[in-house]
Formats: structure tokens, sequence, C-alpha cells
């Protein structure tokens, strides 16, 4: 096992470690850290770069700390996601890229903010964007007072759209590719010997009922700006296969509970995809851990990977998921699995939710 470590000021290699053992984790918010262990100190500071490999093995990440063992015989290195390398609030510009594709609008966001950004200082010049498919979306970016948080958006585009970036060291250049990727769907049993340590938390209550106030923005005669708003509510349902619906007698609605947003767009689709949005959300009720034999021939290894799309069964049925979280060690021949941000569950507990 060997640690690289790349100075992310220049670029170019500083140290090549040989690594006793590690953990690593990942996770689809990027806030999984890992930790790496070497038995002397490395070439290396906190934002450098790492690559470990571990025979077929590999993986990348950014030094957030290293730390001495009070033993002094051997240092260990934390580090976090390659995506925290856009961890940053950003001002927000070039919404209507979005209409193009979102890997358009997430491409706009590095280049204009990490590569050729006016204070020259922060740009990261061997970066190079590469943009390899486009999805068009009609949401309007989450943005506080025209500010967002860059990673979080990016983690946000993997989860809701199926975004997935990738960052490939090559000479002279750290390629940083975003793809609509399909996976395919991971069939996982959780029942079958491979498998063990099943954790299983299911929440059955779901947003059923929105209410929307739209502020529609009208632009100014020029174009430029807007000119004012108008003002209206809608209500949106959730009917039992998971579609919405406006329909408050649909025969199929979902029961649940109620909740109210505004919504600030110009244009009817944006609005409708901000409710559409919301309902997504149930998908954060339903999370299932277990660890998984890493020789595993029923679920291979090198099928994993953060944001792939999975269809579960547990012993309360078969539910459709994501891979939320992964974590692997050197001292353990297993893997440790995390399934969340499920839709909401079987179509019979839907229509019993909220039932007394």
């Amino acid at each position: 096992m060997q640690v690289s470590v790349i100075s992310k000021h220049s670029y170019a290699l500083r140290d090549v470690i040989t690594v006793s053992d590690y953990e690593a984790a990942q996770d689809s918010e990027y806030d999984g850290k890992s930790q790496v262990t070497v038995h002397r100190k490395p070439v290396a500071e906190e934002e450098d770069f790492i690559i470990l490999r571990d025979g077929k093995k590999q993986w990348q990440g950014i030094v957030s700390n290293i730390e001495n063992a009070e033993d002094e015989a051997h240092y260990t290195i934390t580090v976090v996601e390659m995506p925290k390398l856009f961890d940053q609030k950003v001002i927000l510009a070039n919404e209507a890229l979005l209409k193009t594709g979102i890997e358009d609008f997430i491409a706009d966001q590095i280049t204009g903010n990490f590569i050729e950004n006016p204070d020259g200082i922060v740009n990261i010049s061997y970066l190079d964007v590469i943009v390899k498919t486009h999805t068009p979306v009609a949401a309007k970016v989450p943005a506080e007072n025209g500010i967002f948080n860059l990673c979080t958006y990016i983690g946000n585009a993997l989860t809701n759209y199926g975004v997935f970036i990738d960052f490939i060291f090559t000479p002279g250049h750290l390629e940083v590719t975003l793809e609509k990727r399909d996976t395919g769907v991971l069939e996982i049993d959780t029942g079958v010997s491979d498998i063990t340590g099943l954790s299983e938390t299911y929440e059955v209550r779901a947003l059923s009922k929105l209410t929307v106030i739209w502020r529609q923005e009208i632009p100014d005669g020029n174009g430029i700006g807007a000119s004012g708003a108008d003002e209206s509510t809608r209500q949106f349902f959730l009917r039992t296969d998971r579609t919405i619906t406006e329909d408050v007698d649909d025969p199929d609605r979902a029961k649940g509970t109620a909740d109210i947003i505004m919504v600030q767009a110009e244009t009817e689709a944006a609005m409708v995809q901000e409710a559409r949005n919301q309902f997504a959300s149930n998908a954060y009720q339903h999370k299932i851990s277990f660890r998984l034999s890493a020789s595993s021939k029923l679920v291979r290894a090198e099928d994993l990977c953060i944001g792939r799309a999975c269809r579960v069964k547990t012993k309360n049925g078969i539910k459709d998921s994501i891979i939320s979280g992964l974590a692997y060690s050197s001292r353990s021949h297993a893997i440790d699995i995390t399934l969340g941000k499920l839709k909401v569950g079987l179509i019979e507990k839907l229509k019993g939710v909220g039932r007394q």
C-alpha cells in the first residue's frame, strides 16, 4: 500500500510513502473523513492531494490534518473527499445555464470561481473542467441572498439528478469531469450470508400535501431584471405511485403530512420543479446499513459507488434506494454500506400513512 502526495500549490509530486493501514469513508454529502497511517513524517501540508493505492483499489482525497502520535512512532493523515475542493460559498451567476444542463452550470461556477477568478491568488491553474453530458433542469439554485455553497450543490446534483463529479490526475492537469451516469440498478438482498449487521430505520410518515406560494418574477421591458412579482397559491398532492397531482379529490392520494413553502421563480416549470424537489425529500426518511464481505460474488465490491441506484430487499419489503455511504479499512475484508434517501416505501404503506 502506498500513498502519493501532490502539492495543491504547484501540482508537483511531493512524496510517496508506504502505508501501514488506513480507514476510508465516503458519503453522498461529501462529508466522509478518512485516515491514513504512515511510519515517518510525510512531506505534505494541509490542502495537498493524496492518491492511495491498495492493489486494485484506489481512492483520492485532500489532506485535512497531519498528526504525530504521542510515541512519535507514526503519523496519521486525515483526509477529506475531493469535492471539498469546492467547499466554498459563491455568488450565484449564469443561472440560465441550467436550461442547457446542470453540468454546464456547475462547470461555469468552478471556472468562474476557481480558474478565472479576478482574484488570481485563489485560482487553481492546472484544473481542467470537462462536461460530458447535459442535463437540463428547471429548478432554481437554492441560494440565500444570491449566495450558495458550491460543494453542497454538487452533492445535490448527484443525489437528485444522478450527475457524478470525478477527479482524474493526469500529467500537468487535474481533470474535473461532470457526467450524468446510468450505472443501472444494483439488486441487493440483505438476507444473504455475505451480508451481516443489518440495521434498518424506516419512517412511514411522508410529505403528501404541499402548499406553494408562488411569487412569479416579472422581467422588466428591457429583459435586464425583474420589474415586480405576481403572487399566487397552488397546492400539490402526493399520489401512491409517487407522482404528484393538483387534484384534491384524486382517489390515489397518499396519506401523510403537510407543509407550506414560498417559491420565487420566473416560470411555472421552475416552480413545479421546486415542488417536486420538496416531495423528493421524502427520500430521507429511510436508512439501511449493513456490512458486506469484500469477496462477495452476489454484490461485487467494484459495483459499489456513492449515488448508485439500488433495489434493496429486507424483511420489510423491497424498496428503491441509493448508496449514500461507503467505508472500508485495510484491517478488514468487509465493506460498511449505507443506503439512504429512499423514496417513500411500498404503495400499501403510503396508503396507510397517518392512519390511526
